[in-house]
């Protein structure tokens, strides 16, 4: 029996349930792990403050973090850690993961994405609905793709970036950590480290970023 704790109580985190419970084993469970403040009822939402109690070790218990902001999600994978849970891997079954494709523990792949051949993705990264990640690239860890997020083959792509929705980077670009790239946004050079790149600027030029 696998048990799969996913921190956060909505939005994300119900997806990210979905997909597991809809290829799950009999006796598989999935719970949500909140704070108090967003009502845990002791059974399918948890209470973040007292998880250690809700453990059975005779599962094998995995955990993985579904919010967007990085200091929160550290401390999630801190608690998770601090308990004995090690990080799960979430691939809906309607996600197409190549055989020769690497993906990062506590990592989530939703419907219709796309990890493509010999490509690498970290650990606890978010790959949204119709992302893809092209062939040979390289993702860092904490990467989240919004749906419809492309990367071309080769592409390298540093720790904690954001991509945003339906936004394009041509194969071979980098970009570096803590970066942002906008929605709807065509990436055609490489962007270094703590910038944020939008389309919808009239000059086109990365805005520093203060991370």
């Amino acid at each position: 029996m696998t048990a799969l704790y996913v921190f956060g109580g909505s939005s994300t985190a119900l997806e990210i349930a979905e997909s597991f419970q809809a290829s799950a084993s009999p006796g598989d469970r999935v719970s949500l792990v909140v704070p108090p403040s967003e009502q845990p009822n002791g059974t399918t939402r948890l209470c973040i403050d007292a998880l250690e109690d809700y453990l059975d070790a005779a599962e094998d218990a995995g955990f993985i973090v579904s919010m967007a902001n990085l200091e929160v999600r550290l401390k999630c994978i801190a608690t998770a850690e601090k308990v004995g849970l090690q990080p799960l891997s979430v691939v809906h079954p309607l996600a197409v993961v190549s055989p020769s494709a690497k993906l990062g523990k506590g990592s989530y792949v939703a419907a219709h994405a796309v990890v493509s051949a010999r490509a690498a993705v970290g650990r606890h990264c978010i790959l949204n609905f119709h992302a893809l990640v092209g062939h040979d690239a390289n993702v860092g860890a904490h990467v989240r793709l919004h749906p419809g997020a492309k990367l071309g083959g080769a592409c390298q792509i540093g720790d904690r970036v954001l991509v945003g929705a339906n936004s394009f980077v041509l194969q071979g670009r980098t970009i570096g950590s803590d970066s942002i790239v906008d929605a709807m946004t065509y990436v055609n050079a490489d962007l270094p480290a703590k910038k944020i790149l939008s389309s919808h600027r009239n000059d086109g030029r990365p805005l520093g970023r203060v991370v």
